[in-house]
């Protein structure tokens, strides 16, 4: 069984909540993505450090949480989603990403389970990207508390370069029925930089 984690946190961009809650193509962004990710898993929490702006658009059965380690970043965020879901195998994406695709995480779902690893994410454009991943949730979960124990800023990429993770590319995915533009992150359309 999967949880599907959604960051909308200003952890992610300064102005998350109203990336998700743009309307594109006469459907909020947020919507869209729990439209998708409804098609692969069986429970989706959101996790934002505005709770308000969420509760009356999305509806009862999305879990919206908020960020306990306030002062850790992302990190904290990630912790909040991956503390609170209740399924072992955990797809992750951040809340700017309007073309996900439930197809790519059925992609990386298989691949996780045939192999030892914790997580596996798409590599576009020679980068991985940790926000769009397939985690196992437990050793995530225990690698995110290791670094928020550290007591200094450590980005949720330092620890995902911690785990054992593989990387899937695109035209890999894409034979799995992916749409090429399944990592487009709005606004920056084709822009892929990593976090």
């Amino acid at each position: 069984m999967k949880s599907g984690i959604i960051v909308a946190d200003r952890s992610i961009r300064p102005y998350a909540e109203d990336i998700a809650l743009q309307n594109l193509d006469g459907e909020r962004l947020i919507d869209r993505q729990i439209r998708e990710m409804g098609q692969f898993v069986e429970e989706i929490v959101l996790v934002t450090d505005n709770p308000m702006a969420f509760l009356p658009v999305v509806g009862p059965d999305i879990r919206v949480v908020t960020v306990f380690h306030k002062n850790k970043g992302l990190l904290g965020a990630i912790h909040a989603g991956f503390s609170l879901a209740s399924h072992p195998l955990i797809w992750l994406v951040s809340c700017d990403i309007p073309a996900l695709s439930s197809q790519a995480a059925a992609a990386m779902k298989e691949r996780l389970q045939q192999t030892c690893h914790k997580a596996v994410v798409p590599i576009i454009r020679n980068t991985p990207k940790p926000l769009y991943g397939m985690y196992r949730r437990q050793p995530t979960l225990k690698a995110v508390c290791a670094f928020i124990e550290q007591r200094k800023p450590v980005s949720f990429y330092e620890c995902f370069q911690s785990l054992e993770w593989l990387g899937m590319d695109e035209m890999e995915l894409q034979r799995y029925g992916a749409d090429s533009l399944f990592y487009r992150r709005y606004p920056d359309d084709m822009l892929y930089k990593p976090l």
